[in-house]
């Protein structure tokens, strides 16, 4: 029996030996930090990239898009990581955007371009605007124009509308030719086809008139100097002024 009671007390020491020495380990282990997590838990590869942090306009320069003035420095997993990320704002420092980008978007290379990417987009500033004319070979000086030529549009009609006299003037000055007349009827000097058009560049003004003048007038383009053009009065001439033939200049 006195045996019994001694295995007894010894099997009760023991375990609560045991039970110690695992406590204790179980502290030491923890204090070196625990279970080792496997690389693929913490070493995720990350990048950082660009995003935009507002609307941002096509024609935007991407020298002018930095922290704080229309995008922000994103870190993000190199899986969440679009196609041609700009992750330098050195990739994008020379060029414009030639598409629109979205608050939230992460900024591409794709959608930046030099600004001769952008064609008649790139001169568009302001108060510009872009308008194609069409006419016939006459009215839009076919074959003679240029592109980065200015032109004049004058212009005869009716004042009032309904009325027998006819007046001309200039109606819009110093027009920037964005594209000179081009189409698929003849440009030939008797040609009449009207399949002929010519890119200009005006204000919303200009713009305003000219349209009202080629759909209710007889009109042509006149070409002006390249350097040192001088503006001549502007005064409304009819078959008056015409007859009395001063030498205006």
């Amino acid at each position: 029996m006195i045996a019994h009671l001694r295995n007894q007390s010894r099997n009760v020491v023991l375990a609560v030996a045991a039970g110690i020495l695992a406590t204790v380990l179980t502290f030491a282990y923890a204090a070196r930090g625990g279970t080792k997590p496997s690389p693929q838990a913490t070493d995720v590869a990350t990048k950082s990239v660009l995003v935009a942090a507002r609307n941002i306009a096509t024609g935007t320069p991407g020298s002018s898009l930095r922290p704080g003035a229309g995008v922000k420095v994103a870190v993000v997993p190199a899986s969440a990581l679009v196609p041609d990320a700009v992750t330098s704002r050195s990739q994008i420092a020379q060029l414009v955007a030639t598409q629109p980008i979205y608050a939230g978007e992460q900024l591409t290379t794709e959608r930046f371009g030099f600004i001769g990417q952008q064609g008649i987009r790139s001169g568009l500033k302001g108060m510009l605007r872009f308008v194609q004319v069409p006419g016939d070979a006459n009215q839009l000086l076919a074959g003679t124009l240029n592109a980065g030529d200015h032109v004049d549009v004058v212009a005869s009609l009716r004042n009032p509308e309904a009325g027998p006299n006819h007046y001309s003037n200039t109606i819009v000055r110093d027009v920037l030719v964005v594209t000179p007349a081009s189409g698929s009827g003849d440009t030939g000097i008797g040609s009449t086809a009207a399949s002929l058009s010519v890119g200009l560049e005006l204000t919303g003004l200009q713009e305003a008139r000219l349209f009202w003048v080629e759909k209710n007038a007889d009109w042509t383009l006149v070409l002006r100097p390249s350097v040192g053009a001088v503006e001549t009065p502007s005064d409304p001439q009819s078959s008056a002024t015409v007859l009395r033939g001063s030498d205006a200049r």
